[in-house]
């Protein structure tokens, strides 16, 4: 922060006084700034067609991304050709009367504080943004609160601190990286203000859906408001004939805004360095006082004619755009490779630089440059065989020029009229620039000290993998290798596969979530023996949610011993002899599916729904004793369950950060469960919890399994049969014990809901789905069906028993579409594998399922549906 980049630029200028062009390097790209005019002239007007755009200085989208300035090749003739006649000398006309209004309310604050110190910037500054409120944009003075609020947006567009710099020097060198972690110029809440209030202000103008869809046509103007906006109204009329660009809203209001940012300092900041020049020098002040009454005596007032006659005002303020040009320097970006006369070649994609502000102070162009003399230019000149050039020059000169100028005469010739002035003791020859000083310097310094620590951060981070000598996908900064995830264009699954993909050879594999190294594991022996033999060093799940609530009462959340004893009491809930008690509900909600299909049928009919609806009444009835009956609870739950599994941006991004930064959520209060859900959940449990123990009633569900576990401490096991082998009933319960809460038990009613829903209404959809492609597949099944309900004397529990190739077909449409994609575990203390890879205590491991269920090594045909497979 002790220099400005414009300096740096005059530094190279002067530097080499006798060379056309001099080379600079902002960090890593080079720059071209040309000194020579004639090379000058070439690039401005001659050849223009090889440098046509400007350097892109903005995010990628935002209100910067649409104005003119930004703009390139033939969006910008075209929509330059549509905007330049706003500026022509009749709309200037039109809008000199709300100029003159607000020059009312300039005098009257100069009026406060005549014969004493005036420092007269912030007033000036007002003024600046009054007059775009008003000329520009209709906000009319009268409106105290429309104006006040926007002189507070507009003023905070250009605070510029040490983080704000940071953030805009990030945009222009590394937009990659300002895109990926959204940093912008403008905050939100500017940037809606700002959309809103042009929005609005076009709404309120005219029926902008109808003028859209008008006939293309070359529009007439009527001019019913008398300011630009108007004109900008009535391009919406038209596509331009030849290029096509449709000058939508968003297009517009990018050209308004530019109004803000172009306007307001370059109009306040001359103004008060052409009053600082002329309190200099008191004959050229008593000069302009005389011409400026003159002219008004002889037009009769404040005209734009008078204005006219006003020269050796207009001289003046060349002279002071000239020691203190606006527009330090120019950019412009070679748009292809152009060879100069001395040979020198530049490439496409270059940046130049036209230092502005060196050329207008060059004793070599300009005799004597440091001195303010107003007869160094004829009047009428805003331009000089490119010697003198403070609105650029070429095809790409500053569109509001003629606005500028017309403002900048007209404020000073009303205080010229109206006042005397001079310099107070208290300001300071030469002008100084404020700068940022010391402070911003210290945090600069840290910033870089940051970055460089970050770097060997991410370096020693992401070559974890390679340091054990495991394969990895390659890392990006911050995101490892979530960058698609985070922008929606790949889930998390996709990710795991794509690892398990590009090496086929190996046994495990190492990506990145975040700054988080994760373990792919694709041997199925190695899988074995975490999954089973090995089960001790591998006991627990990572960590999926809040550290309260209703998830991290779920079994599945869970950890160590207080898991084992949970689980060892919650099993025998899922034995034969349980189920059996739930299939009557079960069968009870398929009823209802059944009467659904019926009335779509011999029609296309989107299943999904219903199933969905199905899905959620099973678990309502079944397990939480919700029956079918009262409409109005079945609905609620519906409602309330379904927007569990709606996943919106916002909701996403809070989940991943409560999974991959808990920390930082609980700071923040951050959860995957909104707190009227959670409520609804926990009220609906706990009231179903009284109403059985109230009315001591009892009913065949798994409320009523929670609730004798509550009582007894154990549920009894009624049968233990070959299909109860896999929940283990009869091994050794851990001796500890725990209390069995309230919380806990509706930690598990819930996990239901969430482990249950998906994976009940995808799995008959997706078995639907490849029953229907395969036509003596469903008849098979069809056939078996009526044989057991035949034999078994209609639905009941045995008659499922008998129907073995429609269990065939439900394992073969879980194999090619696992409901749980991958499952996750926890290293719980350090293990070495049989190959000697040492995986630490707390290691995430993922197996991806999906892929290992569609893997040719190890099934054969493997996307072919053939519940013949097992």
């Amino acid at each position: 922060f002790k220099k400005s980049l414009n300096e740096i630029y005059n530094e190279a200028y002067n530097k080499f006084p006798n060379e056309k062009v001099v080379g600079i390097y902002e960090l890593l790209t080079p720059v071209l700034i040309v000194r020579d005019t004639k090379l000058i002239e070439n690039i401005m007007t001659t050849d223009f067609s090889h440098f046509v755009d400007h350097p892109i200085v903005s995010e990628e989208k935002g209100l910067l991304h649409s104005i003119l300035f930004q703009m390139k090749d033939k969006k910008w003739k075209g929509v330059r050709s549509k905007i330049t006649p706003a500026f022509s000398s009749g709309k200037l006309k039109m809008m000199f009367i709300h100029m003159l209004e607000c020059t009312e309310e300039l005098i009257k604050c100069i009026n406060e504080n005549i014969n004493k110190d005036y420092e007269i910037k912030n007033d000036l500054s007002t003024f600046s943004m009054n007059v775009i409120g008003n000329a520009i944009f209709g906000i009319q003075l009268t409106n105290k609160q429309a104006s006040t609020e926007f002189q507070k947006m507009s003023s905070s567009l250009f605070v510029l601190n040490p983080f704000r710099f940071l953030a805009t020097f990030i945009i222009i060198n590394a937009p990659k990286f300002s895109n990926l972690f959204g940093l912008t110029f403008f905050s939100t809440e500017v940037t809606q203000y700002f959309e809103g209030l042009i929005k609005n202000t076009f709404e309120q103008r005219i029926n902008i859906s109808a003028m859209i869809t008008s006939p293309s046509r070359t529009p007439k103007l009527d001019v019913r408001h008398s300011n630009s906006f108007h004109y900008f109204l009535e391009l919406l009329k038209y596509i331009h004939p030849k290029l096509h660009v449709l000058l939508q809203l968003i297009l517009l209001t990018g050209q308004a805004f530019q109004f803000i940012i172009a306007g307001h300092d370059f109009l306040y900041l001359n103004i008060l360095y052409s009053m600082f020049e002329i309190a200099r020098v008191n004959h050229i002040q008593e000069r302009l006082r005389k011409e400026v009454r003159d002219a008004l005596k002889k037009c009769g007032g404040y005209t734009y004619e008078a204005l006219k006659e006003m020269t050796y005002l207009e001289q003046c303020i060349q002279e002071t755009l000239r020691l203190h040009t606006p527009s330090c320097f120019t950019t412009r970006e070679c748009t292809k490779t152009y060879v100069t006369e001395d040979g020198l070649v530049i490439e496409k994609g270059q940046k130049l630089v036209i230092p502005l502000s060196a050329i207008h102070r060059d004793p070599k162009l300009h005799e004597e440059p440091e001195v303010f003399n107003p007869d160094r230019l004829p009047p009428g000149t805003t331009r000089s065989n490119f010697t003198y050039m403070p609105f650029g020059d070429g095809p790409r000169i500053c569109i509001g020029m003629r606005y500028s100028l017309m403002e900048m005469k007209l404020t000073l010739a009303k205080i010229l009229d109206n006042f005397k002035f001079t310099l107070s003791p208290q300001t300071k020859i030469p002008i100084e620039i404020h700068k940022m000083g010391d402070t911003s310097w210290t945090l600069l310094t840290a910033f870089v000290f940051i970055l460089v620590i970050g770097y060997f951060y991410m370096k020693r981070t992401y070559d974890y993998w390679e340091r054990k000598k495991v394969p990895q996908l390659k890392p990006l900064p911050f995101v490892g290798n979530l960058l698609k995830v985070l922008t929606f264009k790949k889930s998390i699954n996709d990710i795991y596969n794509e690892a398990y993909n590009k090496f086929p050879n190996e046994k495990v594999v190492g990506i990145y979530e975040l700054l988080t190294p994760v373990l792919i594991v694709r041997d199925i022996k190695l899988i074995e023996n975490i999954m089973t033999k090995d089960f001790s060093h591998f006991l627990n799940h990572p960590n999926i949610g809040e550290e309260s609530g209703l998830l991290d009462s779920g079994l599945f959340q869970m950890k160590d011993k207080k898991w084992k004893v949970v689980r060892s009491k919650i099993t025998p809930a899922f034995s034969s002899g349980k189920l059996k008690m739930m299939f009557v509900h079960m069968l009870e909600c398929t009823e209802e599916l059944i009467k659904c299909i019926n009335e779509n049928i011999n029609k296309d009919y989107e299943i999904k729904n219903d199933l969905s609806t199905f899905s959620m009444n099973v678990i309502g009835n079944a397990i939480l004793g919700i029956q079918l009956m009262n409409k109005q609870a079945t609905a609620e739950l519906k409602k309330m369950a379904s927007s569990l599994f709606e996943i919106k941006p916002l909701r996403f991004l809070a989940s991943f950060i409560v999974l991959n930064a808990p920390k930082f959520s609980k700071l923040f209060g951050l959860t995957v469960i909104s707190a009227e859900v959670t409520q609804y959940f926990e009220g609906l449990i706990k009231k179903t919890f009284e109403q059985r123990t109230k009315n001591n009633y009892q009913r065949n569900d798994y409320i009523q399994q929670l609730l004798k576990l509550k009582e007894q401490g154990f549920i009894d096991i009624q049968t233990n049969e070959v299909e109860d082998e896999y929940l283990q009933l009869n091994s050794k319960s851990s001796a500890e014990n725990i209390e069995i809460t309230d919380e806990l038990l509706t930690g598990q009613a819930f996990q239901f809901i969430i482990a249950g829903h998906d994976f009940l209404y995808l799995n008959i959809l997706y078995s639907m789905f490849e029953i229907a492609r395969v036509n003596h597949i469903q008849e098979r099944l069809r056939k078996e069906i009526k044989n057991a309900l035949k034999k078994c004397g209609g639905y009941t529990y045995e008659a499922l028993r008998e129907m073995t190739y429609l269990e065939q077909c439900v394992q073969e449409t879980l194999r090619l579409y696992p409901p749980s994609y991958f499952a996750t575990r926890e290293c719980t203390k350090t293990y070495v594998t049989e190959d000697g890879l040492v995986i630490e205590k707390g290691q995430k491991l993922i197996i991806p399922l999906t892929a290992i269920h569609r893997d040719p090594k190890l099934h054969e045909d493997p996307e072919v549906y053939n519940p013949d497979r097992m």
